[in-house]
């Protein structure tokens, strides 16, 4: 799937835009969502600079909280 995302913190240059692995299966309470159009937010930021106890726990990280889809 085609994504925003970065595997370290810092600046505007360690964010990536590319191919990243498909997210596993939903569970049993659990939906998939087809993401259409998407946006990187100010939590997004906060993420990528690694600022306001933000801390990435599992690479990559893939920004876009705010979506719309079906």
């Amino acid at each position: 799937m085609l994504a925003a995302y970065h595997e370290t913190t810092g600046g505007v240059d360690v964010l990536q835009v590319g191919e990243v692995d498909d997210p596993p299966a939903p569970g049993p309470d659990e939906v998939r969502i087809r993401v259409r159009p998407t946006s990187l937010d100010r939590v997004d930021i906060y993420w990528r600079e690694g600022s306001h106890g933000m801390v990435i726990r599992q690479q990559p990280h893939i920004g876009g909280r705010d979506i719309a889809g079906e």
